[in-house]
C-alpha cells in the first residue's frame, strides 16, 4: 500500500512537470483582439466539471462523426468513469461502491456531450462557471485533445452509447482508462492546459480545487459554493 501511494505521488509530480511545460498565462500577453478569440467555458456540477465550446469549433475536425453529437450552438464535454458517470445524475445519487471501484483500479471511461442553444451562463444558471478567451490556434489544441478522448468502433466512428444525463445529451465510449489520479477533473484540466491555461492537472482532483485555480486565469462568471 505504501509503495502504491509513493508511486502515485511520483506519477503526479512527473505528470505535472510535463503538463507545465510550454504553457502560459494569457493575461501576460495583453489584450487579445475580439476577432481572434474563441469563447471557452468551464462549468462545475459539484463532482464533475465540463468544457464548453461552440459546436462549430468541432465540425471541421470531426467530419461525419459530428452528426452523432447532440444539436445546439454550444457543446459541453465531460469525461469520467463509465459506471459512475452514467449512474450518477447528481451528488445525491452517488454510490460509494462504484466510487471506490473507480478509484482503485482502471475502469472503462465515457464522454458526456450536451448540446444547447441558450447562452452558456443562462443554460448553466445554477452551476459554477468560468470563462476564457483564447486564440484560434489554442482552441484547436483543446479540440484535438477532446477528439482524441473518443474511442472508435470497428467502423472507425465514435461509439455512441446512450442518452445522457440532462437536456439533449449523449454518452460516448472513451478511449482512455479511468483510475486515480487520472480522474474526471484532471481530464478537464488537461484539456485546458492544451489551450494555454496554466494549471497543474494532477493537483486538480476536486472540482472546487480546479475552479479555485481557474479563478486566477479566467473570468469568474459565477461561483455559488466554493467548497463544492
Amino acid at each position: 500500500m505504501r509503495l502504491a501511494f509513493l508511486l502515485s505521488i511520483i506519477f503526479i509530480v512527473h505528470s505535472d512537470l510535463i503538463y507545465s511545460q510550454n504553457v502560459f498565462n494569457l493575461t501576460e500577453y495583453g489584450q487579445i483582439s475580439e476577432d481572434s478569440t474563441y469563447s471557452v467555458y468551464v462549468v462545475s456540477h459539484g463532482w464533475h466539471t465540463g468544457v464548453v465550446l461552440a459546436r462549430n469549433d468541432f465540425i471541421p475536425s470531426m467530419g461525419t462523426d459530428s452528426i452523432f453529437f447532440p444539436q445546439g450552438r454550444w457543446l459541453e464535454f465531460g469525461w469520467g468513469d463509465k459506471d459512475f458517470y452514467m449512474s450518477t445524475p447528481s451528488e445525491e445519487d452517488v454510490n460509494w461502491l462504484t466510487t471506490v471501484k473507480a478509484a482503485i483500479w482502471p475502469t472503462a471511461s465515457v464522454i458526456h456531450v450536451v448540446g444547447f442553444d441558450k447562452p452558456v451562463p443562462e443554460y448553466f444558471s445554477v452551476s459554477d462557471l468560468i470563462g476564457f478567451n483564447i486564440t484560434d490556434s489554442l482552441r484547436r489544441e483543446i479540440v484535438k485533445f477532446i477528439i482524441k478522448s473518443f474511442a472508435k468502433n470497428d467502423d472507425g466512428k465514435i461509439d455512441s452509447l446512450s442518452k445522457g444525463l440532462y437536456g439533449e445529451s449523449r454518452f460516448f465510449t472513451g478511449r482512455e482508462k479511468y483510475y486515480f489520479p487520472k480522474t474526471c477533473n484532471v481530464w478537464t484540466a488537461r484539456a485546458l492546459v492544451e489551450g494555454g491555461i496554466r494549471l497543474k492537472p494532477y493537483y486538480c482532483q476536486k472540482a472546487s480545487t480546479l475552479m479555485d485555480n481557474l479563478e486566477k486565469e479566467g473570468t469568474v462568471i459565477r461561483r455559488i459554493d466554493k467548497n463544492r
